[in-house]
């Protein structure tokens, strides 16, 4: 996962959760090129080809990573490069699969990329930066590289100059954080991950979906579909959370209930332009039968976006909202039960206020609907030529 404000692109570091993992049994000197270890359950073999190792955890000071010489292994000693720095017995040894990350430019988000720098993996950090100070590329690629094999891993997904705004999810888990007085840690046994900080930020938005649906930046207009000649229904969108109105030709439709739908379908069915419609099993069902093929325009309040990444934009009125839902989770993770109620508390508070100004108090259940007591109405083709 890459982050990059302004002209740094920070990469996030290898995750190593489910990495073969063991400790040293013995100190090793500044120079060593011996590691003692418990255990090597789960790290390649003498068949295999020369590995890399993290010595320590990310984030400490004297953490590296070293190549480990496969052949060489005997019984549980690794024989590795020298160490830059001294280790204690207990520091833990992690397989990790690359030490360094290629930085690629491109210009434009299909370009080819072209290399810019490799550059060790910052063991010392959660994240290795780099910083492009040119002016030629305006979109970016990543990948981790194995120095001794001279093999990459797949690139990353495609960054841009202006990927990470005031209202990326990026800048609201930071701020989350912040408030809750933690950190995002991508150490092996981490319990607030960015991939876990992003899944909390995904929960907090289907909260405030669940809340109120009809926030009016969700509101969205789709034409493009048409009907079918003597089909009687059209698809409903797939991210529709609440419909507002179908037009087919131009015409809006009114809404009735299936029974009435019923009723009026009952025996031979009538064809022409649509007038009405009804939802039944995921799908809206019009009347009269479509003689033709006639536009259709949906309008109606979305499912908001999938965060897939920390450069997903987040819409600025739930920005603030966001921010506490996601420090108050933080805090609980890490156990401060004080601190994620009072960031809660702020969270809903911060949440209604969106709502009031936002349309007012949400409507439980939807508006009553009048049931027509006979087939033989006269204003349900008003206007509609059939």
């Amino acid at each position: 996962m890459a982050i990059q404000p302004h002209n740094s692109i920070k990469v996030a570091n290898i995750d190593l959760k489910d990495s073969a993992r063991t400790y040293l049994t013995q100190d090793v000197s500044v120079g060593g090129t011996s590691l003692s270890i418990a255990s090597i359950t789960g790290f390649p073999d003498t068949l295999a080809s020369d590995f890399y190792v993290l010595v320590g955890d990310y984030g400490d000071e004297k953490s590296e990573i070293v190549l480990v010489d496969a052949s060489a292994t005997s019984g549980k000693v690794f024989t590795a490069s020298a160490l830059i720095s001294s280790h204690e017995a207990s520091d833990p040894v992690t397989f990790i699969s690359h030490n360094q990350i290629k930085f690629f430019g491109m210009t434009s988000s299909t370009g080819t990329p072209t290399l810019l720098d490799t550059l060790d993996i910052d063991t010392t950090a959660q994240f290795t930066e780099y910083t492009y100070t040119g002016t030629t590329f305006s979109f970016f690629k990543t990948a981790y590289y194995h120095e001794d094999g001279d093999y990459e891993s797949g690139f990353s997904e495609v960054i841009n100059s202006s990927s990470f705004t005031r209202r990326s999810s990026e800048r609201i888990v930071r701020s989350g954080a912040r408030k809750a007085l933690t950190t995002i840690d991508e150490s092996p046994n981490s319990r607030l991950t960015w991939d876990i900080a992003l899944e909390t930020l995904q929960d907090g938005l289907d909260e405030v979906g669940a809340r109120k649906k009809r926030w009016p930046f969700w509101n969205t207009i789709t034409t493009g579909t048409t009907t079918t000649n003597n089909q009687n229904y059209i698809d409903k969108p797939t991210d529709l959370t609440q419909l507002v109105r179908i037009k087919v030709n131009g015409y809006q439709l009114d809404w009735f209930t299936k029974n009435d739908y019923n009723r009026y379908t009952e025996g031979t069915a009538s064809t022409g332009q649509p007038s009405h419609f009804v939802e039944r099993d995921q799908k809206y069902y019009l009347y009269p039968t479509p003689n033709g093929e006639y536009d259709v325009e949906y309008e109606y309040y979305k499912v908001p976006d999938v965060i897939g990444n920390l450069s997903t934009e987040i819409d600025i009125p739930l920005v603030p909202v966001l921010i506490y839902y996601c420090g108050s989770q933080f805090a609980y993770i890490r156990g401060n039960k004080t601190k994620g109620d009072a960031l809660y508390e702020m969270y809903t508070r911060l949440l209604e206020e969106q709502v009031e100004e936002y349309g007012g108090p949400e409507q439980d259940g939807v508006a009553e609907y009048v049931e027509r007591t006979s087939i033989f109405d006269d204003e349900l083709f008003v206007g509609v030529t059939i």
